[in-house]
């Protein structure tokens, strides 16, 4: 009969056997210690094997090893399934989280609101050298209003585990994580504090979601896909106007563009529908009348100019 541990660390790692450790450390080196670290390795090719060698005898430590990349999604998914402990946070396999991490966010639940259901910090993004999230500027409550309305870039934080359910990320959605944490901020108590509790290493390579930005097939996908999740443009509808119209519009450009018509006519309903104001219908009646061919051409002349 296991203990059920406090809280379960999920780290999900591909090829970072370089990085990896650190992350690790900084999770076992924490002054909260009633924490469980699962590692889930997805088909890794370098010598992330030899890593988990080294924590296989830690008690704390469950070890996971796919015999192939399934995605990050998938991946994610994977990992919230072997989630055991009350509460649950990841970190990057190439960032790390401060000693005091796991108790400072603790301490909010302990003493500031034990009804919380979840507890969000901000992180250092070493590219810039300032807060990785941006948005919000003191501690607070964080509704699902102002998280979407205001919030933009990575914090982090942990979630009650029963909060999960069967919500799970869509693999054919790639770096679009919202689309599940809308579903858990919209169950959530949440509460923000204004402190760096996890530091982001973006600057050693590009992002997977910024390498996405570049392909129109992936973002076509991206956008058809999208409409099978109507919680997440009920939500952006509802709480930020303004990303609701643009995605309508980016999404119309690249279905217009690779002649996925269907959708496009789907995501221009959904703009018309919402009464978007003069910018967005010339907007809309543009991509309307341009060839895709032309679209696709403006697409990448929009990417080569940065």
């Amino acid at each position: 009969m296991h203990k059920v541990p406090r809280i379960t660390v999920l780290i999900l790692t591909y090829n970072r056997a370089n990085m990896l450790e650190r992350s690790i450390e900084s999770v076992l080196k924490q002054s909260f210690q009633d924490f469980e670290l699962v590692l889930v390795d997805n088909g890794s090719t370098d010598d992330t094997p030899l890593i988990f060698e080294k924590y296989r005898e830690k008690e704390n430590v469950r070890l996971f090893r796919l015999e192939k990349n399934i995605g990050f999604a998938r991946g994610f998914n994977f990992c919230l399934d072997q989630i055991r402990g009350e509460w649950f946070t990841t970190v990057g396999d190439d960032d790390e989280i401060t000693e005091d991490a796991l108790e400072v966010l603790f301490n909010v639940v302990d003493y500031k609101d034990p009804e919380l259901t979840a507890v969000s910090s901000n992180g250092l993004d070493t590219s810039t050298g300032q807060n990785s999230g941006i948005g919000i500027y003191k501690d607070q409550y964080l509704p699902i209003e102002k998280i979407v309305a205001q919030c933009d870039g990575d914090f982090w934080g942990m979630t009650k585990s029963v909060l999960i359910n069967d919500k799970r990320l869509n693999p054919d959605i790639p770096g679009m994580e919202n689309t599940f944490w809308y579903k858990v901020d919209a169950v959530a108590k949440r509460y923000y504090i204004h402190k760096q509790l996890i530091i982001y290493h973006t600057d050693h390579s590009k992002r997977e979601t910024t390498k996405q930005n570049a392909n129109m097939s992936i973002k076509t996908k991206l956008y058809k896909e999208l409409l099978s999740e109507p919680f997440f443009w009920e939500v952006l509808k509802q709480y930020n106007k303004k990303q609701y119209r643009d995605r309508c519009i980016k999404a119309m450009h690249f279905l217009k563009a690779s002649g996925e018509m269907e959708a496009y006519q789907t995501y221009r309903a959904m703009l018309r529908d919402d009464h978007p104001g003069l910018k967005y219908s010339v907007h809309a009646n543009l991509i309307s009348i341009l060839p895709p061919k032309f679209l696709t051409q403006l697409f990448y002349w929009k990417q080569k100019a940065g």
